[in-house]
């Protein structure tokens, strides 16, 4: 039995029926698709797939079994380097490491505080963002590059540049920063007559660049040095970092 490769899309983003092989791989995308751009991503997460199922001959395992397997048998040099080959290895691999060894978390109910505080590497926008995929009634905020762009362009066009001026233009690693992000998202929502995790999802499905993006915001830490990633102008409706 291998392992089926996950599909998520605008259309059944809303599936509350996960399993938690679709829970393990898509928490491993989150981690992935914050190294690089949509193209790499998707193809790092396709080619550690394929790795994994050569691993185990096909056996029937939960993702993280076969990656506890691959560690203990101290291929996760090679695993980080030659399968998943995305990013930074060092940072990957202590990923890897940390996810095994916080095999107690449930990932059906854990929290965004829990799940970015024992997962080394997870920021809490990738939190968030796995968050978005599990939850129906999502009440909080990815603030990932795009959102933030949106909500500047919000506050401009409502006559309060000094708000637009406040949203963080490099990605938040404080939580009290992220939680009053956050909350100025939600007030946008209100004001959208959307729910939070709705506005999100549109945000993301209408996306394009703006004048706050530049060549460089698709850089990338690759092999330690900056990596351009190649966007397209404008996303299709099928066409997000959901997608894997």
């Amino acid at each position: 039995m291998r392992i089926v490769p996950l599909t998520v899309t605008f259309q059944n983003v809303d599936n509350s029926r996960r399993s938690l092989s679709d829970l393990q791989l898509f928490l491993v995308f989150c981690h992935l698709s914050a190294q690089s751009g949509r193209v790499q991503s998707q193809t790092a997460y396709k080619r550690m797939i394929e790795y994994m199922d050569k691993y185990v001959g096909g056996a029937g395992k939960m993702p993280f079994e076969i990656i506890k397997k691959i560690i203990d048998d101290g291929k996760l040099g090679h695993f980080v380097t030659k399968g998943v080959k995305c990013g930074a290895p060092e940072l990957n691999k202590k990923f890897f490491k940390s996810i095994i060894n916080n095999t107690e978390l449930d990932l059906r109910h854990v929290g965004r505080d829990e799940l970015a505080k024992k997962i080394n590497g997870l920021s809490l926008t990738r939190a968030s963002m796995f968050l978005l995929f599990r939850d129906n009634k999502w009440t909080g905020a990815m603030l990932d590059r795009r959102v933030k762009n949106w909500m500047k362009d919000q506050f401009n066009e409502q006559g309060h540049p000094d708000k637009a001026a406040s949203i963080p233009e490099n990605p938040i690693r404080s939580k009290a920063q992220y939680e009053k992000t956050e909350r100025d998202f939600l007030a946008l929502a209100k004001k959208q007559g959307m729910t939070p995790k709705d506005l999100n999802l549109s945000i993301l499905r209408q996306s394009k660049r703006t004048k706050y993006d530049r060549a460089d915001e698709d850089r990338v830490i690759h092999g330690g040095k900056p990596y351009t990633s190649h966007w397209a102008s404008r996303m299709s409706r099928e066409d997000i970092s959901l997608e894997v």
